[in-house]
């Protein structure tokens, strides 16, 4: 099996074992209001096969395909949902990508990271010619446990952990530097041999590259760090349901019961949204929509529940804009779609 099909494999796990869970599993965490909210049609009908991160820039919405057999990318205009163009070429060439991974927009480069090559990839976008031009980063050492990179300027990184005693690594490769963050969340478990993988998650940063935020699959944890003179400051983090599971031959095992984590996250002007299913392992067999994710949370920057949003419809990705807007990728008929969900 290959990395590119191990990786994604992983991921439609988690979209298909999501279900609805034992409330005594759940740590207390009160929303100060619980509002049910619609979503307004942007783009119907996305040609691709399996949606990947996607990112708003200015009127332009960027949705990785990390399935397709050509370009990565594909455009489309965020006012008419009208498709623009494609761009990233798929291929073991040394500037084609296989695995798209943490998709972001910083200093007028489109930034990814490839799991699949474990290198960090810019592209430029030429709007005029409608096209994507990539550039590789000449630093390509990152490690066969690294799932998940967020480039923070031009020699500072940060990923997850391949050390189990921490969640994120924190890299200078020009100074041939590395130091570890993050408590684990589960910190009885001690060393588990699958530990890279029982942590995978979403990986964010903020516009200013100030501000790392972190939530797991497999069970709810979200954590957010901020970087003070060149250190990483832990501002909060919080478990929404106590983990269940057990450990077979060194390596930890998730339990039926066991509530999942977060399909998605975003961090949108001074905010954090967290999609979830608030459903457990056990009961989620099947492929329908059924199974997504249909609520949201919002959370500030000091770590307090804001507001508990009750989806119109079922969501596995979700970005926000500089408006402070936020869109979703639903799944409809067998059919991905781009919404606005109108949460004002």
């Amino acid at each position: 099996m290959t990395m590119k099909l191990s990786f994604y494999l992983n991921f439609a796990l988690l979209f298909l074992c999501i279900v609805s869970c034992n409330d005594t599993s759940h740590k207390r965490i009160n929303f100060r209001q619980i509002k049910s909210v619609t979503s307004k049609s942007i783009v119907r009908d996305l040609q691709i096969k399996m949606p990947g991160d996607f990112i708003i820039i200015d009127s332009t919405i960027v949705v990785s395909d990390p399935l397709s057999p050509t370009n990565i990318f594909k455009l489309y205009d965020i006012k008419t949902g009208r498709f623009l163009f494609e761009g990233g070429l798929i291929g073991h060439g040394p500037t084609e990508i296989l695995t798209p991974c943490n998709l972001d927009f910083q200093n007028n480069k489109l930034q990814v990271y490839d799991v699949n090559l474990r290198k960090y990839f810019r592209y430029s976008i030429n709007w005029k010619d409608s096209t994507i031009i990539p550039e590789v980063s000449n630093w390509e050492k990152f490690g066969q446990s690294i799932y998940n990179v967020v480039r923070l300027s031009s020699n500072k990184y940060v990923t997850n952990s391949d050390s189990s005693g921490y969640l994120f690594s924190y890299i200078d490769p020009l100074k041939e530097k590395k130091s570890y963050f993050g408590d684990n969340p589960i910190p009885s478990i001690g060393n588990i041999s699958n530990s890279t993988d029982v942590f995978q998650g979403t990986l964010r940063t903020d516009n200013q590259g100030n501000l790392i935020a972190y939530a797991t699959f497999q069970t709810p944890y979200l954590c957010l760090y901020e970087i003070v003179n060149d250190k990483l400051i832990k501002r909060f983090d919080a478990l929404f349901a106590t983990p269940s599971y057990k450990i077979t031959n060194n390596e930890l095992v998730w339990n039926n019961d066991n509530v999942l984590g977060f399909m998605d996250m975003a961090i949108v002007n001074h905010n954090v949204f967290l999609l979830h299913s608030n459903l457990t392992k056990s009961e989620g067999r099947g492929r329908s929509a059924k199974v997504l994710p249909k609520m949201l949370y919002k959370f500030d920057f000091n770590g307090t529940p804001l507001f508990k949003y009750n989806l119109d419809k079922p969501m596995l990705r979700i970005t926000g804009d500089k408006q402070g807007r936020i869109f979703g990728i639903t799944l409809d008929n067998d059919k991905y779609n781009i919404v606005e969900i109108l949460i004002n």
